[in-house]
């Protein structure tokens, strides 16, 4: 769940309108003040919430301010003037106050530097934003029944999606302004994020990344002693973090364009970076480059399969079609209703059943088995992580499950030889306690129950 993404579905052009007429800002400017002003709430909220005391007391802010999330449906009507716009903006401010505390007149003049707005701009618009924040976080809360405990995990998994949604160049200033670090990105933040994407979308590679990262930091240990002593010690973090943003970058290009998000924050990262590093990194270019090779090694590796009918696939190695084609032409391996092979290149809209674009190449690969071997038929599940309603992530895995079916229906498989199912939180993979565990859980699996 990306709570910032929600909130962001609620600024229609009509509401940024609205705001940019009562403070009398410029409207593209409104919107660029906005789009730093949400995520840096989001971390002041999620900094307060850290500890069990901080979440306990901010569920007390949510439930005396009777943040409910009802105002998200009525934006344009809190903003049209009048009493209820003044409430909210006083409701606001002292949401605010709360967060930051002394470090509020910072806030706003970092925030209207960087948008280029009045100073009392970026002030009533801390104050519209900030009831919007507690009412989705509220609106959360009451749905899916969340303590101090729930509410911290809850925020605990907005760290990436806060620091992609932060404009660039304004993330690392507000990090040094309110002591929060890397939370709102910049260089180290969208490194971070970079391989959180990786991790979670190729999951199965995570461990064998691992091993190749800590063997190419060795080799990068020596090449900053060696810089060092060459006068450039300033190199000592400059380069890890550039091996960072390497290793996502050569990780999503061994895997092709199945993370495209991932790589375009690795991206980001090797762009930030370079402009950093400048010509001192070139002197060590030819030393770092013998740790690519290492860091290309603990990726998945692509290779062709050859199908009966002909057709040849080229997939990564360990994917759901290797395992699958595997499974199929394996004579001794019975079939066996508790055996899942589970898609590694499946991607979903946050919190909904709508496939994104770039699944299709995996949908078109596994109908492409299918066809060649026209008697297997499969079981496909959905399920989720333990967040939120039972009932509701329930539906949403089953969801999940009968789009998938009816997309390789669409891309020629016969209904008949398919079926799914939706199971929820059941039968978990890893453990929901990090979120490393959820993301993991949150899949789509295959069972081959006819060959």
């Amino acid at each position: 769940m990306n709570l910032l993404g929600l909130l962001k579905d609620n600024l229609t052009p009509e509401v940024i309108s609205q705001a940019a007429n009562l403070i009398g800002e410029d409207k593209d400017k409104t919107s660029s003040a906005l789009g730093g002003i949400l995520p840096a709430i989001m971390g002041g909220v999620m900094s307060k919430a850290s500890n069990e005391e901080g979440a306990s007391g901010l569920l007390s802010m949510l439930k005396d301010g009777g943040h409910d999330g009802g105002m998200l449906g009525n934006i344009a009507g809190m903003l049209g003037g009048g009493d209820s716009t003044s409430s909210m903006l006083s409701a606001g401010s002292g949401i605010v106050s709360s967060l930051f505390g002394d470090k509020v007149g910072g806030l706003v003049s970092m925030l209207s530097g960087f948008a280029g707005v009045k100073d009392s701009s970026i002030t009533s618009l801390l104050g519209m934003a900030a009831p919007m924040v507690m009412g989705m976080l509220g609106k959360q809360v009451g749905e899916q029944g969340l303590g101090a405990s729930g509410l911290m995990g809850l925020l605990s998994s907005q760290k990436d999606h806060v620091a992609a949604a932060m404009p660039e160049g304004l993330g690392d200033k507000l990090g040094g302004l309110l002591g929060m670090g890397s939370m709102f990105g910049g260089a180290s933040g969208l490194a971070s994020a970079a391989m959180g994407a990786v991790t979670g979308s190729v999951s199965d590679a995570a461990s064998t990344a691992k091993s190749a990262a800590t063997a190419a930091a060795s080799k990068v240990e020596d090449v900053v002693e060696d810089a060092a002593g060459g006068g450039m010690g300033f190199l000592k973090w400059l380069l890890p973090l550039l091996l960072i943003g390497g290793i996502a970058f050569y990780f999503m290009k061994g895997c092709g364009n199945k993370v495209g998000d991932a790589a375009a924050m690795a991206d980001s990262t090797m762009k930030a970076t370079g402009d950093a590093v400048g010509g001192a990194v070139a002197g060590a270019a030819d030393s770092l480059a013998s740790t690519a090779g290492a860091v290309v090694d603990g990726a998945k590796k692509m290779f062709d399969i050859s199908l009966p009918d002909g057709t040849k696939l080229n997939v990564p190695e360990g994917s759901l079609e290797d395992q699958i084609v595997k499974f199929v032409m394996d004579d001794k391996a019975a079939i066996d209703k508790a055996k899942w092979f589970n898609f590694d290149r499946l991607l979903f809209d946050t919190g909904k059943a709508t496939l994104k674009a770039e699944s299709q190449e995996q949908v078109d690969k596994t109908a492409a088995i299918l066809k060649a071997f026209p008697k297997v038929k499969i079981k496909i599940g959905g399920y989720t992580d333990n967040v939120g309603k039972a009932a509701s992530n329930m539906k949403l895995s089953a969801d999940r499950a009968n789009t998938v079916m009816a997309a390789l229906v669409a891309a020629g498989i016969d209904k008949g030889r398919l079926e799914a199912e939706g199971y929820g939180a059941e039968h978990p993979t890893a453990s929901n306690d990090t979120e490393e565990g959820r993301a993991a859980n949150r899949r789509i699996a295959v069972s081959v129950r006819e060959k």
